[in-house]
């Protein structure tokens, strides 16, 4: 049976559930730990970024960056959200957004920054990881625009090995699901030299970006972070490389 690696915790994944509806085995393991920082600092923060909506758009750029803000302090939902993608927006709906606008030409950090540019609003609240790289903000306050800021939760790589390292150093995994340049450089820590035999699929742009820095080759690029695209991107793969085996 053909193999995917999800290096992410296991649980209601959409991927996953798709994935497995195509008759392709899942390994989802966790290579990344995301853990929301609550101390008493990061609270106020979040009531300071709460303080400027709905004035201020907010912008998303995941599901956990919303998690990690909106879940623990309360939040105006009426104002305008910026969302990375497809996945992000539905996330931002789901909890009570309605005016959620999304690129049309990309989900990554360019395309955001082109959509916010177009609109222009005087300030912007960005929830981030600690992982995030500055210069989206950067790019940001470049427009002539007010940002508020905040770390609100940690993305770091597992401490011990996942199970399923061996598996795939050994080249026995078909294709890993890469979602975040997080997650890319976990795995490039435990399998330094990628097997020449397991394909990589980028859920985006920027995350493609970072395997090839690491080294590690990427067979697909999908168009759009949502599960339906990454899975059907991934599926196209997989059936590409029944064909040259």
């Amino acid at each position: 049976m053909t193999t995917v690696l999800l290096p992410r915790p296991a649980g209601s994944d959409a991927d996953e559930a798709l994935l497995v509806r195509a008759q392709v085995q899942v390994f989802a393991d966790p290579y990344i730990e995301i853990m929301p920082i609550l101390d008493e600092d990061s609270m106020s923060e979040r009531r300071r970024l709460a303080s400027r909506l709905p004035a201020a758009a907010l912008v998303i750029t995941s599901a956990r960056a919303l998690s990690a803000f909106a879940d623990f302090c309360d939040v105006d939902r009426s104002g305008v959200v910026y969302a990375i993608g497809r996945t992000s927006a539905a996330a931002c709906r789901d909890a009570g957004f309605s005016d959620v606008r999304v690129p049309e030409d990309g989900s990554d950090n360019v395309s955001l920054t082109r959509l916010i540019a177009h609109d222009r609003p005087a300030t912007v609240v960005v929830p981030r990881s600690s992982a995030a790289a500055s210069s989206f903000l950067e790019d940001l306050a470049a427009l002539g625009l007010e940002v508020c800021a905040a770390t609100l939760y940690t993305t770091s790589t597992v401490t011990s090995p996942p199970q399923s390292v061996t598996a795939l150093a050994a080249g026995v995994i078909d294709a890993v699901v890469v979602r975040s340049g997080s997650a890319a450089r976990a795995l490039a820590s435990f399998v330094p030299q990628w097997p020449d035999r397991t394909r990589v699929v980028a859920a985006g742009r920027a995350t493609a970006l970072v395997l090839r820095e690491l080294g590690i080759p990427v067979s697909a690029i999908a168009v759009q972070p949502d599960s339906a695209t990454v899975v059907a991107t991934t599926l196209n793969v997989l059936e590409q490389g029944e064909q040259h085996d």
